[in-house]
């Protein structure tokens, strides 16, 4: 696996109205930096189908302020609204990819049904796991403290996403290796249905 490759960019602000201190950064923490490779032309091909980080990142901030997307009353109701414009997301990017796309309708919805969790689990631990600060990177580009979360009654869970963030790390996991595991995810029809996906991905090994 290659180094991390993204460029962060410097938290610009803190959002005054918000009580869990939510902080904006400049850039995306999932920009690639242009550099010459021999990346294997079915790597490029799948590397091709990924949306622009960008955006989707200026999209779906825009969606969760908008008045079609509701003022979130608290932090759970945007957390709410970020994981459902990351799930349309994922759909839009799935029925463009390569392969995916010359599946039948049938087969499609069938796969999208036993991996949104896992691929929306997947999609937060490399976000943490490519960002370089302490606080908890949002999909939006802004940062929250997790010292200001009620975090104490998903202790276990917590443990469990920060374990899988550090082994991420210390496998240098980069922005080839995570788009090869989305398609492993989706692309997986003999996978059952995941009642807990935080427990199957820190059961794994990798």
């Amino acid at each position: 696996m290659q180094p991390l490759n993204y460029t962060t960019g410097p938290v610009c602000s803190t959002e005054a109205t918000s009580p869990h201190h939510v902080q904006t950064t400049s850039t995306s923490p999932l920009l690639i930096k242009s550099e010459p490779d021999h990346t294997p032309k079915l790597l490029v091909e799948l590397i091709r189908s990924e949306p622009d980080q960008a955006q989707l990142q200026a999209k779906v901030a825009s969606y969760v302020h908008s008045p079609l997307g509701g003022v979130p009353n608290d932090l759970f109701s945007m957390i709410c609204k970020l994981a459902d414009q990351t799930l349309f997301a994922f759909v839009d990017w799935a029925r463009n990819s390569v392969f995916f796309k010359e599946l039948k309708v049938e087969d499609q919805m069938k796969l999208l049904q036993s991996s949104w969790s896992e691929l929306l689990l997947l999609d937060h631990l490399y976000r943490q796991a490519s960002y370089n600060g302490e606080h908890i990177l949002l999909i939006t580009g802004q940062t929250i403290d997790p010292n200001t979360l009620p975090l104490r009654e998903m202790g276990d869970v917590v443990e469990q996403l920060n374990r899988l963030v550090m082994r991420m790390r210390e496998l240098k996991l980069d922005y080839k290796d995570f788009v090869c595991l989305k398609f492993l995810i989706l692309l997986n029809p003999g996978k059952p249905l995941q009642p807990n996906p935080i427990h199957h991905a820190s059961s794994m090994t990798f």
